[in-house]
């Protein structure tokens, strides 16, 4: 028989309840992070661009999409020149968060304010991508720093973009 103290004991519990706690923590980050585009939201989303004529140059599989995002810092050190960073091009750089998670406006609700913003008809999507639309202090060209609020772009064929707030919804920019 095994005669153990209780203080090892009481110890070893602690420890298991601590990776248990860092395991659940993990699984429920994930739900809370990523989400996914269903096929009935997608049905849903098809009927309306076929009934504005819209066509998508595509595959909405490939679309990341997220439940929660925070904002990131950017200046001149990261070398970000863009006017919209996908989070896929994010992915290999050193990244600081600033602010707490905050709930994403879903790709169904961004697509009807576009919609209802551009009052475009027979038109192609060429992409739809979540990213980062930075709120950039420029004091001159060279010198770039600020924050980036988590935004989505909606490219057409004919290049024109239009970013939103993946916050608010608003346009961006057009």
């Amino acid at each position: 028989m095994i005669n153990l103290e209780w203080k090892w004991v009481k110890s070893l519990l602690i420890i298991l309840f601590l990776i248990l706690d860092c395991f659940l923590g993990y699984q429920v980050y994930q739900r809370n992070t990523i989400s996914v585009v269903n096929a009935e939201t997608m049905a849903s989303l098809n009927t309306i661009l076929e009934t504005n004529n819209i066509k998508c140059d595509f595959e909405w599989s490939g679309i990341e999409t997220k439940k929660y995002m925070r904002k990131i810092k950017i200046s001149n050190d990261k070398n970000i020149e863009e006017k919209f960073l996908p989070t896929m091009a994010l992915v290999e750089k050193e990244i600081n968060y600033t602010g707490r998670n905050r709930k994403i406006i879903p790709l169904p609700s961004i697509i009807i304010n576009f919609l209802r913003d551009s009052k475009l008809k027979d038109i192609t999507i060429k992409s739809i991508t979540l990213g980062y639309y930075p709120e950039i202090n420029q004091i001159d060209k060279t010198v770039l720093s600020g924050e980036a609020t988590p935004a989505w772009q909606i490219v057409l064929d004919d290049e024109r973009e239009y970013v939103y707030n993946a916050y608010l919804g608003d346009l961006i920019n057009n």
